[in-house]
């Protein structure tokens, strides 16, 4: 009886096991959000524009940011928007400095859209993230709220506001704490496999083994002529 089917059974749960090589880091993921109805309502039509959002997000260590992406999900497809990072104010625990912008298209549908492909260098601390419509843009549609895993902080700047302010900070805004979608890449690679996975991995080469030497060895009762 062949138990080579047994030992590629065993390598195959294995490998199963293992994370994709090509799958992204994140260094903050808050999922979908849900809620459409509470969103903010982001637009902009030249110089006319309504609420613009940012979220606050800790980097833990060095890194290069290569993605800022929202739950955008826009009412007219194939606008356009800017994405942006910004240092976080001592004072008014709002965004402060502008580092880094990118323009982004946002085709039709709900889904993760944003600003991708790019390396910008931080060093571990905390920055706001923003998606904003600037005068040459057009955008209409809303990051939406609601996410499973907010982050704490999270900031609003509406027409002729003078800035942003924080939103978790009434009467400044009325739209209270939101749970906004947010997810930022940057250029680390994922975890190593659990401890679990490698359990997996040292019993599939075991059974491996194990298989093999049981095809090496003579079964009893067998002639050799």
């Amino acid at each position: 009886m062949k138990r080579f089917p047994v030992a590629f059974a065993a390598l195959a749960m294995a490998a199963a096991a293992m994370p994709a090589a090509a799958a992204p880091h994140y260094i903050v993921d808050t999922g979908l959000g849900t809620d459409g109805q509470n969103a903010p309502y982001l637009y902009g039509i030249g110089s006319d524009y309504y609420q613009w959002v940012a979220i606050q997000f800790f980097v833990p260590t060095a890194t290069t940011i290569t993605s800022i992406e929202g739950a955008l999900t826009p009412r007219v497809a194939n606008t356009t928007l800017t994405a942006k990072l910004y240092t976080v104010g001592d004072a008014t625990d709002a965004p402060q400095f502008e580092l880094f912008a990118k323009a982004f298209s946002v085709p039709d549908g709900v889904g993760w859209h944003g600003a991708t492909g790019f390396s910008f260098a931080v060093a571990r601390g905390y920055y706001y993230a923003a998606f904003e419509v600037p005068a040459d843009q057009n955008f209409n549609g809303f990051d939406l709220a609601g996410a499973p895993n907010p982050q704490a902080k999270e900031a609003a700047a509406s027409s002729g506001s003078g800035g942003y302010h924080r939103i978790t900070n009434p009467p400044t805004n009325n739209l209270g704490s939101l749970g906004l979608s947010l997810r930022v890449g940057d250029s680390l690679t994922p975890a190593v496999p659990e401890p679990e996975t490698w359990s997996l991995l040292i019993a599939g080469f075991a059974l491996t083994g194990a298989a093999l030497r049981r095809r090496a060895a003579p079964f009893a009762g067998e002639h050799w002529s």
